[in-house]
């Protein structure tokens, strides 16, 4: 219990446990239900049983929940329990009957108080379920205003990034002036050339009756020419950067149009949400008032509880105490019936056994006999078989070495001038080699030539290709620059209007940024004031939300210290349903117990005299038994003898076997040596063309020599057949 508290006040219990406000209200009803019915119920039961009952009696009825008989305790006023069944006092029966009756009386009104407090339990569950639902939708609203006060942050962030934007529009328009006065500065400059122009054109019209002016004349009009391009240029310039500014200010007045509506947009909401949220703080201040009264209820109600708890725990010790001495009277006889048991068995056993070693010796007897007969026959088959085997293994040895070193000559004698043909054939594959290596590196070096006269001849190809451009560009010059003359006046009106309307419109937007600057103000000075309110909002939320948590966790614990109280008297009332049948089943268990001893008494005379006559017969066999055995010693003796002069023979049969099969590996060596000269000699009749008479005596040669190493292998197989079939025949016998 000093646990279970500890745990219920440790601030790590947090929101795990908030599953036990279900059961808060139902620990209210509980406690209202004890203290107005329960208290003039047990003071009445007490009063009645002080008048009719025993002291032990007053005890159980007050407890409500006496579930033990102690009808079959160990020890009964002073008279202990002994072994035998005799001895049982048959007065502890009827007084345990006579109690086991009175507490299902006294259980009946505790049964039905039971059903009526869990009909009013699951009315509060229900109850707490939909305040726990309650507490849950205000929850989501105050991560609701959470989300909009985010909200709010990231506009005030955006209307921060508007002033930076403010600036840079300040620095623009800066330029933009700039630029205007040097575009005034360029319009007189070119004003003052024209003036310039006409006069030197009336000097050249006066001029013109000398020849020799004609040069002077043409040199002034080129200089004008180039001055008259520049200032176009720089004319188009000016007027290309003023329309590009121009457009960037009309797209900044549209995106600040819409900024404005938005925040108007959002100056309502979020007034609306501040009333919201007013009245969440009162349902809040109300729910937590509630809360409280039911927690203060909620520990009343435990204390009760435990009280309770507590008195039954005393009494469940004290029963199983009782219990205990009960199980240990039955214990006892319990086992002595398996004692009795256990006898008895061994008995049967016993007898069972020495009728199957009857049977068993008679069964070995005849078996013995046949096995003598057999082995005296096989004697003398193995004493023939190991005669003849000696003499096949030494005619084998004599063979087999005379005919190895005949082979082993006729090899070395086939294989010298293979090996000088060989050496000859790996000379020449490596000049072959040499020569094929300095083919690759030539090959290399007139591919690496060929690439660079590729690009050398590219590199002409494209300075020709530019020459023929360069012809064409020069006759398309001199058309392009009369057709430039003409474009030149031209140009020169349209730029002085597109100027003007330039400016008008420059004048317009400036304008209209000033009063959308004004407005800026004063909605960002209303969401200043909306932001201090939110910041109040959201402090007076955070207050209520920590008592409220606080509040919570202090019925969340109460909930679980609940739940075990229900569920560790849940486990007793359980334990004394249990508790009552095993009493009936230990009395059934103990009546067919004494029955068993009865019978088993019986059984056991009976078991004696059948194990006495089997007894007498096994001496009988046994005796028959021990003459058998020592004939089949002598037997084995020669036997084993026997096997060790078969084990040595098949050792010798052995190495002539190795021996065999060293031979065949060499046969096979052999015969792969010579597909490898096969090989080679087809080889060098390519390269060097050898005479076909020289390979085909070779050829023949090793043909006689692949004939005899047949010839050998078949007769070394069929004496390794005829030493199979004489070991199977000694392994048979």
């Amino acid at each position: 219990m000093q646990r279970l508290m500890i745990l219920a006040r440790s601030p790590t219990a947090g929101r795990r446990l908030r599953p036990l406000l279900y059961a808060a209200v139902t620990v209210a009803g509980i406690y209202y239900y004890f203290k107005k019915f329960g208290d003039g119920e047990r003071t009445a039961e007490c009063a009645d049983t002080t008048l009719t009952e025993d002291p032990v009696q007053t005890q159980l009825s007050a407890v409500d929940v006496s579930l033990l008989d102690p009808g079959l305790m160990s020890d009964v006023d002073g008279v202990s329990v002994t072994q035998n069944d005799s001895d049982v006092p048959q007065e502890s029966l009827s007084e345990a009957e006579e109690k086991n009756q009175k507490v299902e009386v006294s259980s009946a009104p505790v049964d039905s108080k039971r059903s009526n407090l869990e009909d009013r339990l699951r009315e509060l569950e229900e109850l707490l379920c939909e305040a726990h639902r309650e507490c849950e939708r205000k929850n989501k609203e105050c991560k609701r205003e959470q989300e909009a006060y985010s909200v709010l942050t990231s506009q005030c962030n955006n209307m921060k990034d508007h002033e930076r934007m403010r600036e840079a529009y300040n620095i623009l328009k800066s330029q933009y002036e700039e630029e205007l006065k040097w575009h005034d500065e360029s319009l007189m400059e070119c004003k003052r050339e024209e003036e310039a122009h006409s006069v030197l054109m009336s000097q050249c019209n006066n001029m013109k009756e000398c020849e020799g002016q004609q040069e002077a004349h043409s040199v002034l009009k080129s200089q004008h020419e180039m001055i008259l391009t520049h200032t176009k240029e720089s004319l188009k310039v000016s007027l290309a950067v003023a329309e590009r500014k121009c457009e960037q200010v009309f797209e900044f007045n549209a995106q600040l149009e819409k900024e404005k509506s938005e925040l108007m947009y959002r100056v309502h909401k979020l007034g609306r949400k501040v009333g919201k949220l007013e009245e969440m703080l009162y349902d809040a201040d109300m729910t937590c008032g509630a809360i409280k009264q039911d927690h203060e209820r909620m520990k009343e109600a435990y204390n009760i509880l435990k009280s309770q708890y507590e008195e039954e725990l005393k009494w469940h010790d004290e029963s199983l105490m009782e219990r205990e001495r009960e199980r240990n009277a039955h214990n006892i006889l319990r086992s002595e019936c398996n004692q009795m048991k256990v006898s008895l068995a061994e008995a049967v056993e016993k007898y069972k056994q020495a009728m199957e070693c009857n049977a068993q010796l008679e069964n070995k007897n005849s078996d013995l006999m046949y096995q003598v007969n057999t082995l005296q026959g096989s004697v003398q088959q193995l004493k023939v078989e190991l005669s003849q085997t000696y003499r096949k293994c030494d005619m084998i040895t004599v063979e087999s070495l005379s005919e190895a070193e005949e082979k082993n000559q006729k090899v070395e004698v086939s294989s010298a001038p293979v090996d000088s043909k060989r050496s000859n054939l790996e000379d020449r594959l490596r000049e072959l080699e040499e020569l094929l290596c300095e083919a690759h590196r030539e090959c290399e070096r007139k591919n690496k030539e060929c690439k660079r006269e590729e690009e050398a001849h590219s590199v002409l190809t494209s300075q020709c290709n530019n020459m023929k451009e360069c012809e064409g560009q020069q006759e398309a010059h001199s058309v392009l620059k009369s057709q430039h003359e003409m474009i030149l006046t031209h140009t020169k009106e349209s730029l002085k209007v597109s100027l003007a309307v330039a400016e008008r419109k420059c004048e317009q937007v400036f304008e209209f940024n000033a009063q959308l600057e004004k407005e800026k103000s004063e909605l960002m000075y209303r969401v200043h004031k909306l932001g201090r309110k939110v910041g109040k909002l959201e402090e007076m939320l955070y207050d209520a939300d920590m008592t409220c948590g606080a509040i919570k966790q202090d019925h969340e614990r109460m909930k679980e210290a609940y739940n075990i109280l229900k569920s560790q008297y849940e486990e007793e009332l359980k334990w004394h349903d249990e508790s009552l049948m095993e009493r009936e089943r230990e009395r059934n268990a103990h009546n067919i117990l004494r029955s068993e001893c009865n019978q088993m008494k019986v059984s056991l005379a009976e078991a004696v005299e059948k194990y006495k006559q089997a007894m007498e017969c096994n001496a009988q066999l046994e005796n028959k038994n021990s003459d058998l055995m020592y004939q089949v010693n002598t037997l084995q003796g020669s036997v084993q003898q026997l096997k060790v002069e078969l084990s040595q023979t098949y050792r010798k049969c052995d190495m002539i076997t190795v021996e065999c099969e060293q031979e065949q590996e060499i046969y096979r060596m052999l015969l792969s040596q010579n597909d490898e000269l096969k090989k080679l000699l087809n080889h060098n009749e390519e390269l060097q063309k050898v005479t076909l008479a020289e390979a085909e005596k070779k050829y023949e040669q090793s043909m006689e020599s692949i004939a005899q190493l047949e010839k050998e292998k078949s007769f070394l197989m069929n004496q390794l057949h005829t030493m199979g079939g004489s070991v199977q025949l000694l392994e048979q016998t």
